[in-house]
């Protein structure tokens, strides 16, 4: 925001250089990031006496200017609107312009110029360069031009946080160095109203929407420029001049912070002004003349046939204020701040007026604001009012109350505020304190939408007091540095183990769109929790899952040459159980974290040894990864359920079982989503919930003293059920079969002809060491039996062969 000093001095007396003020406002709170300096010096106000053509020049005219005692002066000027009788800019012979520049007496084209006769842009106070500026014809000739215009300023550039959307004016920032020096603030000149409503109804159809809503009447107006002092200011401010109703309003919207609206009163017939929702497809052509096809729910202000304005964004173009209109219809409200972020964000529209109502203005200020803006449209552009002021205002906004305890302030401070000194700034911050014991009650101001809780009076303290007040204290102090936490352990070990086998750590938005979660959303699944005012569709969710997220990281990849694709993503996911959620319950959304991975392409680079179909990432290299990570985190191998699950091919995807609890699932997904994604290869992916790992990790360090026996190792040929997966039966083999059986592996699998249908072959190794002799072959013989009897009898399975 630019804050011209000259303009501000009309609020409050500045008693401090600019460069003190700005650091003060920095010191406390309001970031001053440049300060920009205008400079010059002799500049007069001229009066035109008379004009004649230049001898050697048909552009050039010769001027004799009076700018006050002494002869009048000669100067050339070349501007096509210089005509005689005029008041007039001067810079003399001696004179410093914008820039540092020192004006000297000079001919041009054979004739002395003894200076200058200037133009807005010349001043540093408008654009315009396409004429001299003409001064008002009752300035006084050769006064200083500084007396009436602030062609010499200070601007501050501020940074205004999001927070302080009172501060975003130059009655906001008036307070803020009232707070510091104790300096009055003034407010400017208002116009009373007639006793009465204003000849329009005001319907409000959207109360939450638009909370207030006040209407004015002024008729007689002629829309002409604005005054100089005004365009001079706007412009400083950096803000265009449009006309003296438009500038009127933008004048009360840097000064007091509420935005207003003018209409031309004919865009409401029936005198009817409806604020109501906007409906799906409803089409409305903004000022700036783009066409728009509005969502649903965005403030909209309407006559009984039309809408004339999205509320606090813009106004629609038939409704406009033209050099035609005569009668006015000002606007004066309060708009929800999400709604109106939201209609901005959706339309791409940003305005001075979006940019304060989505900050927050001051529900209270809206009557005086309007009071402001007629004031200046009766003064500068003529009309009178018609009635009083309608304002709809169904729920009028309530003061906050809040506690502060000065014990609470020392305690964070670090330090013992004055008890007096904390109630004096809580005064000049306009909180209005009441002592009660060794605390005060607070009342805080509509405006300070920024003050919520005890912590935010205490920031408040300690920020005028001053920050740099509070010591350095020399020592550690409240509770020792913690170790890592018992999940932090885990999601180290896991990024080690998962990088030792060639996968890349990656980080991913947590905000993400309804389309991408909804192919691994099946029925029954939770609801992601919905952002209330996200930045647009795309990333209006929580994501309830990783999957989306990691391939997005592969599909990156694969558009810029990188098919083969290794990642892994440890991250929280999110869950809406539905119901009430209120400060404190957190009940309704649950927070989990949770390990994804991903591999896609070939499993290692491409070598003239192999095939290229061979090289690429299979069933087993997922089934492979999961293993390595339970295994390494001590957690045994999971049981592999395989299921259908959304998002996944057919007959390729399983859940992770360990110790009866779901560790996660995993699978190659749907072929139609990762082909959509331009993923040529097949992808695999597995996701896995951290917090059952947390409850199942073992880190106890165990170790076996190696056999120095000979193994026995036998195959075992069978034909399994396709709904008999190979967890259950590990499971069953290694309850019957005796203590020396050491590992069980399938090392082949076979589905098609001539095997039967509804069947798989599947060959498994077993293998038998003792800790203390070598087996015979009777006992392994045994063990073997026990599970052959079981497979065929219990399980269904037929047994083939027996090495």
């Amino acid at each position: 925001m630019l804050l011209p000093l000259s303009w501000l001095s009309d609020f409050i007396d500045l008693t401090l250089e600019p460069q003190v003020l700005a650091d003060e406002l920095t010191m406390k709170g309001t970031e001053v990031e440049a300060i920009h300096r205008y400079e010059v010096d002799g500049l007069v106000v001229g009066a035109i006496l008379d004009v004649s053509a230049h001898p050697d020049a048909d552009r050039l005219v010769v001027c004799r200017v009076d700018i006050g005692g002494g002869e009048p002066s000669t100067i050339v000027c070349g501007a096509p609107n210089v005509a005689a009788g005029q008041k007039v800019a001067v810079a003399p012979p001696g004179a410093m312009l914008p820039g540092g520049f020192r004006l000297k007496a000079r001919k041009m084209r054979g004739v002395k110029s003894e200076g200058m006769i200037l133009a807005e842009d010349e001043l540093g106070i408008g654009d315009d360069h396409d004429g001299i500026l003409v001064l008002p014809s009752d300035w006084e000739v050769g006064a200083d031009l500084g007396r009436y215009l602030p062609v010499s300023d200070v601007v501050l550039e501020l940074a205004i946080t999001p927070n302080r959307g009172d501060c975003l004016s130059l009655l906001g920032i008036a307070r803020e160095i009232h707070a510091i020096t104790g300096a009055p603030v003034r407010m400017p000149e208002m116009a009373s109203a007639l006793a009465g409503p204003a000849p329009v109804e005001v319907v409000i159809e959207d109360p939450e929407g638009c909370p207030r809503y006040a209407a004015r009447v002024i008729d007689g107006v002629q829309v002409g420029q604005s005054p100089i002092l005004w365009r001079a200011r706007l412009h400083r401010a950096g803000l265009r001049p449009i006309n003296a109703v438009v500038d009127a309003t933008n004048i009360t919207l840097l000064e007091l912070g509420q935005p207003q609206h003018a209409f031309d009163s004919t865009a409401f017939a029936g005198d009817v002004v409806r604020v109501r929702a906007s409906r799906p497809g409803e089409p409305f052509t903004t000022l700036d003349g783009n066409d728009h096809e509005l969502e649903a729910g965005f403030v909209m202000i309407a006559s009984d046939e039309a809408p004339v304005a999205i509320g606090g964004v813009m106004g629609g173009q038939d409704s406009a204020v033209t050099e035609e209109t005569t009668r006015l219809v000002l606007e004066s409200a309060y708009f929800d701040p999400s709604r109106i972020r939201k209609a901005a964000s959706r339309l791409r529209l940003s305005s001075d007026s979006s940019y304060r109502f989505e900050r927050g203005v001051d529900a209270e200020r809206v009557l005086e604001a309007a009071a402001r803006t007629a004031h200046l449209v009766m003064a500068h552009a003529g009309g009178q009012d018609v009635g009083g002021v309608t304002d709809a205002y169904p729920e009028p906004v309530e003061p906050a109350s809040l506690n502060l305890r000065k014990s609470r302030v020392d305690a964070i401070l670090g330090l013992s505020v004055p008890p007096a000194e904390i109630q004096g700034i809580l005064q000049r911050l306009g909180l209005e304190p009441t002592v009660e014991s060794d605390s005060w009650s607070v009342r805080v101001p509509t405006h300070r939408h920024d003050l919520e809780r005890e912590i935010d009076l205490v920031e408040e303290v300690a920020r005028i007091h001053g920050y740099e007040k509070i010591p350095e204290v020399n020592r550690l102090s409240g509770a020792p540095p913690r170790g890592l936490s018992d999940l932090e352990r885990l999601q180290s070990r896991l990024e080690a183990l998962l990088t030792g086998a060639g996968y890349a750590g990656t980080v991913g938005n947590s905000l993400i769109s309804p389309s991408e979660i909804e192919p691994f959303q099946g029925p029954g699944a939770p609801a992601p929790p919905r952002v209330r005012n996200p930045l647009g569709e795309d990333q209006s969710l929580l994501r309830p899952t990783l999957l989306p997220s990691l391939l997005g990281v592969a599909a990156r990849n694969a558009a810029r040459g990188r098919a083969d694709v290794r990642v892994f993503e440890i991250a929280t996911v999110f869950e809406d159980r539905g119901g009430v959620h209120e400060r404190g319950n957190e009940a309704r959304f649950q927070e989990r974290p949770v390990l994804a991975l991903l591999a896609t392409g070939r499993r290692s680079p491409l070598h003239w040894s192999q095939s290229g179909q061979d090289t690429l990432q299979e069933w087993a290299d997922l089934t492979g990864i999961v293993t390595h990570v339970c295994r390494g985190l001590g957690l045994g191998t999971p049981d592999i359920e395989e299921t259908q699950l959304a998002g996944f091919e057919v007959g390729s995807s399983a859940r992770l079982i360990l110790d009866g609890k779901t560790l996660g699932r995993m699978g190659c997904v749907d072929r139609k989503l990762s082909g959509a994604l331009d993923l040529r290869s097949d992808v695999f992916v597995a996701e896995v919930e951290v917090g059952v790992m947390l409850g199942a990790v073992d880190e106890t360090r165990r170790f076996d003293v190696p056999s120095r026996f000979p193994v026995s190792c036998r195959d075992l040929s069978l034909l399994v059920p396709t709904g008999l997966g190979f967890a259950e039966v590990r499971n069953r083999i290694a309850g019957v079969a005796s203590r020396q059986l050491r590992s069980i592996e399938a090392f082949d699998v076979y589905e098609g002809d001539p095997v039967p249908r509804g069947q798989r072959s599947v060959a498994l190794r077993l293998t038998y060491r003792a800790q203390d002799r070598t087996l015979t072959d009777d006992e392994v013989s045994r063990s073997q039996k026990k599970v052959m009897d079981m497979l065929s009898g219990e399980l269904g399975v037929v047994v083939r062969g027996l090495d």
